[in-house]
């Protein structure tokens, strides 16, 4: 990719892809690091009331401050420069990821992960839209799918290190895990440069002005996003909270085979890569009928063999449905408007680990505490959807746009 092409100074390439591509680990860390530590933690906290939902909300408190910060990243990112924003991030990220790890009491560990939010949502923004500024046309696109296929495969390999490190060390053993970040502080400062608009193009520097930004496009891809990311997060949420009834109870199994649940994430991203061409009404009836089943098997499992089948199918239906929303969104994101779309998106994606991680206990609860009904209920609404899709792309006879072009 020639300068003029990326708008820059320099030629990207893949020393500058690996460097903005790594650090969407840093986001899968806020939500799978205390995936499998949970019952740790609720041994911990123990004498706390309501401990289940505290231990949620540990879990989940980077997501919802995420959901509220994205769109200041990206307003940040549009104004000041996206690459000084992101190495401040990453600094404060790591101090607020490890902190926990020398505390013990539950309101300042609560603080440092409400940090880790906070950081999270510019990492998410910033990166994503650097890889929008930095590559175009086809390369952007794939670019999507691999930042995909990076978070899953870093899930597959975070989760069983989470559960080792909470067995061997105990409850507080997986916030360890965030001194990976510095590698990425380190990638981020010696591999890349702040981008510029491609003026040639008509792009133009950021600017305070929501002149033209194109609302009804962002709002239509961040409805289908936040289904999508509900159903990624109840298989990573809950389904180790469902496998105790299968007999297995210790965190470093649940975290193997979650672990080996991920790599669905993996296959489905990379899959992706194949179809992107595809019209989205195709692409989205696939996807969500994929996600629709995985939840029906799930709530009738007689096994846990069959259970973690179901949640990697799962998440491989998840693995395309989000590079999909996320490439179709860069389309009409030109760059004075790209960090502010991107941080939307990326903010409407982490909502829903909060939306899961509070819901799905009081669904369950309301069902009389059955989790196989639970899931069945989350599964009904995934077809409700592949329905949806389904006169979508019948009605358009596959003229829809396909997710990239």
């Amino acid at each position: 990719m020639s300068s003029t092409a990326a708008g820059i100074d320099r030629n990207p390439g893949i020393i500058q892809a690996f460097a903005l591509l790594l650090p969407i680990t840093m986001a899968v860390m806020g939500a799978v690091v205390l995936q499998v530590d949970q019952g740790p933690l609720m041994a911990h906290f123990g004498k706390l009331p309501d401990v289940e939902y505290l231990v949620a909300l540990l879990l989940t408190v980077p997501a919802i401050v995420a959901t509220l910060f994205t769109v200041v990243s990206g307003y940040l990112a549009d104004m000041f420069g996206r690459r000084r924003v992101l190495l401040i991030a990453i600094f404060i990220y790591i101090l607020v990821g490890v902190g926990p790890f020398f505390l013990t009491n539950f309101v300042p560990i609560l603080l440092c992960r409400i940090g880790v939010g906070l950081c999270e949502g510019v990492v998410l923004t910033v990166t994503t839209a650097m890889l929008g500024d930095y590559f175009k046309g086809r390369v952007r696109d794939r670019m999507m799918g691999w930042q995909a296929a990076i978070a899953s495969i870093s899930a597959s390999i975070l989760i069983p290190l989470s559960g080792l490190l909470s067995g061997i060390i105990g409850w507080n053993g997986p916030f360890l895990i965030y001194f990976i970040s510095v590698a990425w502080l380190l990638g981020i400062y010696f591999l890349t440069w702040e981008p510029k608009p491609d003026l040639s193009a008509g792009e133009t520097h950021g600017s305070a002005s929501w002149a033209g930004f194109p609302w009804a496009r962002v709002i239509e891809i961040c409805v289908v996003t936040i289904l999508g990311s509900y159903f990624f997060y109840t298989v990573q949420y809950e389904i180790p909270k469902f496998l105790p009834n299968f007999g297995i109870t210790d965190p470093a199994q649940q975290g193997g085979l979650m672990g080996l649940a991920s790599w669905g994430m993996a296959a489905g991203a990379l899959g992706f890569q194949l179809v992107v061409k595809r019209p989205l009404g195709i692409l989205l009836l696939g996807e969500l009928t994929t996600i629709a089943v995985s939840f029906i098997i799930m709530a009738f499992a007689p096994t846990w063999q069959i259970l973690i089948g179901a949640a990697f199918l799962n998440q491989i239906g998840c693995g395309m449905v989000l590079p999909t929303l996320l490439t179709a969104s860069m389309r009409f994101l030109p760059f004075e408007h790209r960090g502010r779309g991107t941080g939307i998106w990326q903010g409407t994606f982490a909502s829903g680990q909060f939306v899961v991680g509070m819901s799905f206990p009081a669904l369950k609860d309301a069902l009389g505490g059955n989790y196989a009904h639970a899931l069945l209920s989350v599964g009904v609404v995934a077809t409700i959807c592949a329905l949806i899709a389904l006169v979508m792309a019948v009605r358009t006879h596959g003229r829809i746009a396909p997710a990239a072009e």
